[in-house]
This record gives structure tokens, sequence and C-alpha cells, in this order.
């Protein structure tokens, strides 16, 4: 059986026992490495470099409920760097179920919030790329109803989400006898055409289609 102090010690994450106060009653190795010595300290001492406790502090709240809590916060290692925390606050009981300390058990999620970070910044440009390009977009599932579009076929086509393609582009009230779209569906493969399509206002226009 593993010794539960080498168990607290060498667990991948950073944990700590406070007081309702704060003040830290014990933390493991992890924490002591990135966070520095926390005897005789306060965890928003070393969590947060603080002088009183946080606002949004659990552990009034643990301690009269008794409840587990979660949450995520940026927290500073002892040379400043900031890292961002998975956090989960638990009560410790005592023998007769009365709560004495919360631990707190803290995972770095600072990759995972850049890489989401990068993720969004990605699907923002993509976004102003997919408004902006000179030309019109459309996205049409198998029964050509249209379920995305650029801002350019909106303002010269007034179409929506769930109107037929060929209500919009064509002013018809049935599918296109030649629709590349069709095509693509059946072989997934690139198809093109020649069309005559029709702006919100009437007005004929000559386009290169690509399905």
């Amino acid at each position: 059986m593993i010794p539960e102090k080498l168990l607290f010690d060498e667990v991948p994450c950073f944990i700590s026992v406070q007081a309702r106060d704060g003040k830290i009653l014990n933390a493991n190795r992890l924490f002591r490495d990135t966070f520095g010595s926390w005897e005789g300290k306060y965890c928003y001492e070393l969590y947060k470099k603080r002088t009183e406790k946080c606002p949004d502090c659990f552990l009034d709240n643990i301690f009269e409920d008794g409840k587990i809590y979660e949450s995520e916060k940026l927290v500073f290692a002892e040379n400043g760097t900031p890292i961002q925390v998975s956090v989960k606050s638990a009560p410790i009981f005592d023998d007769n179920g009365k709560v004495i300390a919360v631990m707190e058990m803290s995972s770095d999620i600072s990759e995972t919030k850049r890489l989401q970070r990068l993720l969004q910044d990605s699907i923002d440009k993509y976004h102003t790329l997919y408004d902006e390009v000179p030309c019109y977009i459309s996205v049409q599932d198998k029964d050509f109803k249209i379920i995305d579009e650029n801002k350019r076929f909106k303002d010269e086509f007034g179409g929506k989400v769930g109107d037929y393609c060929y209500e919009i582009y064509k002013h018809r009230d049935s599918r296109c006898e030649i629709c590349p779209v069709a095509e693509s569906f059946k072989d997934g493969k690139i198809h093109s055409s020649e069309e005559i399509i029709a702006s919100k206002d009437g007005e004929p226009m000559n386009t290169l289609v690509l399905a």
C-alpha cells in the first residue's frame, strides 16, 4: 500500500489544506515547489499575492454548507508567473460531521486555455474572411435548405437560414433540373456551372457556381 504522505506529495496537482480564515495547514510538494513555503501563510498570499481574503472565496460557504465547489482561477507562482487553474474545493469533516478544514485541489490548465484562445482567434479570423470575401457563399444541406451564408450573400439576396437555395437564387418553387449541389452530394466531388440568378430586387446576374 502507498503511504498517504507519499501519495499526497506526489499527485500531479496542487493540493493545500486551509482553515476558515485561509491559513494554510498543509500542502503537497508541487504546491511548495510552485508557490513557495506555506508555513504560517494564507492561501490568498501565495495564490494571489493579496493581503486579505479574496472577495469570491468559497471557504465560508464550505464551512457553512459542507458542499464541494468548483471554479477556474488565475493564480501566481512564487516567481510571479500567472497560472490558470481548475480548482475543486472540498470539506474535511471530523468524526462528528463538522467541517474542520477545506482541501483545495488545483490543476494547471494554462496550456488548455492558451489553445482555446488560439482556436477562438482562428474561428474569428475565419468568420471575418468568410463574411468579407468578394463572392457569395451559401451552405446547403441535402434538402437544399440554406444552413449558413456569408454577409455578401445576405446583403445581395436577402435569404435566411432555412430558405431553399432555389427560392433565393432563382426565385423558383422547386429545385433546379441541373444542380451542382445535388451532384456534389451524389459523388462527393467539386462541380461547377454557369447560372443566371436573381438578386432580392429581381436583377439578373451571370455567375459561375462552384459546389
